[in-house]
C-alpha cells in the first residue's frame, strides 16, 4: 500500500470539500429556480394549465378555482406565478374623508 504524505491528504480533503460545496451549490440554486418543486405545486400547475387551455380565468379567479379542487394557498398561488400571472399589488380603497 502506498503512503500518502501529508500534502497528498490535504489536497485530497480540499477537493472533497470543494465538491461537497459545488453539489451543494448546485442543489441550492435547482431550487431557486424551480427545479425543486413538490408534488402538490406539480399538479397544481398541471391543473392550472388546463384550465387555461378550456377558458379564461383572471389572477383571482384561478387561484380560486384551484383552492375549489384542493389545493392550498401557496400551491394555488405558486401555480398561477408559473403559468405567468404576476400577484397583483393591494389597492388602497380608502374611503374618502368625510366633510
Amino acid at each position: 500500500m502506498k503512503k500518502i504524505t501529508q500534502s497528498e491528504r490535504n489536497t485530497q480533503c480540499l477537493k472533497h470539500k470543494l465538491l461537497s460545496t459545488f453539489v451543494l451549490a448546485a442543489f441550492s440554486l435547482a431550487a431557486s429556480v424551480g427545479f425543486a418543486q413538490t408534488i402538490e405545486q406539480k399538479n397544481a400547475l398541471r391543473k392550472a394549465k388546463s384550465y387555461l387551455q378550456h377558458s379564461g380565468f383572471s389572477h383571482a379567479g384561478l387561484i380560486k378555482q384551484l383552492k375549489f379542487e384542493g389545493f392550498t394557498s401557496e400551491q394555488a398561488t405558486y401555480a398561477a406565478a408559473e403559468v405567468g400571472y404576476k400577484t397583483p399589488k393591494p389597492t388602497s380603497k380608502a374611503k374618502p374623508k368625510a366633510k
